[in-house]
């Protein structure tokens, strides 16, 4: 427990040669250490059964088959990833594979593969999983692939995919819900920043998703809005109602659809007299 792994250089060469391999850890840290692997198998960072870890800055290079760059599986839950780099290069050799892992929160990630067969991120949790601020790049398969025994939604918030390309096994019960991030400021027609106007988002049911009031520079402080909903089945775009209320000037109201990225919304007020 509490034991870290740091600032190393790893290379290996040979089937199943991997460059980290951790089980059964608590509290484990893995921070800056460069991993470069060749071999069948040879997966850049491989957890099983470890609870609480800290997988930091790492950077992870395979180009053998079937060789992931980071694997959590069988119970690896609570861990967190932050702003890690992989590359993979290999037949099926996926980037980051989630395989009975869940309760994992991972930020800042940048994933590319060009192998066949070899999703950026492959999803196989029966819970959840949340990515923030990452990108994730495919280039000759799916940028994300949800198998057939992922049960619970995943949540991103600013990830950006290269193809949008987003594969749910037949029936999969999974569902990957998309937020991004919403900014406001609000002025009037002389350009100047308005305090304490009241900024909210209502859904089609007309429930209310956000309200905040703006600050001395006329800006809320930043939301979260919901802009898809995938499955098996299709894909949902929620609409909003956006509503900048302030009780010496006139109401604005503005509708949201299809949000496909974040949003720096400016609103310019004029005074009721």
């Amino acid at each position: 427990e509490d034991s870290s792994v740091e600032d190393n250089l790893i290379t290996t060469s040979g089937h199943f040669s991997g460059g980290i391999h951790a089980r059964n850890n608590m509290n484990l840290r893995m921070e800056q250490n460069a991993i470069t692997t060749s071999g069948f198998m040879a997966h850049g960072i491989y957890l099983f059964e470890n609870k609480h870890a800290n997988l930091i800055a790492n950077k992870i290079i395979t180009s053998g088959r079937q060789a992931y760059g980071i694997s959590l599986e069988d119970g690896s839950d609570y861990n967190k990833l932050d702003t890690n780099k992989v590359i993979t290069s290999g037949e099926r050799s996926s980037g980051l594979v989630f395989s009975g892992s869940n309760s994992n929160e991972i930020s800042k990630l940048d994933v590319e593969t060009s192998g066949e067969l070899a999703p950026a991120v492959l999803i196989s949790s029966l819970g959840k999983n949340v990515f923030y601020d990452s990108l994730i790049k495919a280039s000759s398969s799916n940028d994300v692939l949800f198998t057939s025994y992922t049960l619970e939604s995943t949540d991103f918030t600013n990830v950006k995919l290269s193809k949008n390309d987003i594969f749910f096994a037949p029936n999969a019960p999974a569902t990957l819900n998309v937020h991004w991030y919403l900014d406001a400021l609000a002025k009037d027609i002389q350009n100047r920043e308005i305090k304490d106007a009241r900024v909210e988002a209502y859904d089609k049911n007309n429930d209310q998703i956000f309200s905040s009031f703006t600050d001395f520079n006329g800006r809320i402080g930043r939301q979260q809005i919901l802009g898809a909903v995938y499955n098996a089945q299709g894909i949902v775009h929620p609409s909003y109602e956006l509503k900048v209320i302030h009780p010496d000037y006139l109401p604005i109201e503005q509708k949201l659809e299809n949000i496909k990225d974040n949003l720096n919304l400016e609103f310019i007020l004029k005074n009721k007299n």
